[in-house]
């Protein structure tokens, strides 16, 4: 009867020390998930920042445009009285035409990433929640480990009829 005891002692701290593991590991994973996402909302936040200064920049092309007016620089062309003032002007408008391209080619793509960004980082929050699933399941598989090998060991030693009353004296009065 003891050593049926003592190998159920045994086993059972096999498995508690096997759902420890389990519970560490998906600590560790879970851990790991959180620094995913907190680099995820970093990188989030830098994207939200650079799509702030290209719409800044876009609508600072656009203030320009506006109040020189499209008709202004087409008159500023026309009015050109040699090919080199024509030319200038010309290298001029072409220049404000491609920062104007730039800023929204920029803003286009700062928003792609922000659309990746949030996708991700759904999906890094997804799998926290399921790592802490899984660890709340490690937990509680360690738990009914222990509980199971406590019962074990005290209804093997409570149901022996030889163990008990020699081991009843020893118990403190109430």
């Amino acid at each position: 009867e003891l050593g049926t005891a003592q190998a159920a002692v045994t086993e059972a701290q096999a498995q508690a020390e096997a759902a420890h593991a389990a519970l560490d590991e998906a600590r560790r994973a879970a851990d790991m998930a959180t620094e995913r996402e907190s680099r995820a909302l970093r990188e989030l936040s830098e994207i939200v920042q650079r799509i702030d200064a290209a719409r800044q920049d876009l609508g600072a092309v656009a203030r320009d445009a506006y109040q020189g007016g499209t008709m202004a620089t087409l008159s500023v062309v026309l009015d050109a009285e040699t090919p080199a003032e024509y030319a200038d002007t010309y290298v001029g408008v072409r220049t404000v035409l491609r920062a104007g391209d730039s800023a929204l080619g920029r803003l286009a793509v700062e928003q792609a990433d922000l659309l990746d960004a949030r996708q991700r980082l759904r999906a890094i929050r997804e799998e926290k929640e399921e790592l802490a699933e899984v660890a709340a399941t490690a937990l509680t598989a360690k738990e009914a480990t222990v509980t199971a090998a406590v019962a074990a060991v005290l209804g093997r030693w409570s149901s022996s009829p030889v163990a008990y009353p020699q081991h009843r004296s020893s118990f403190p009065k109430r």
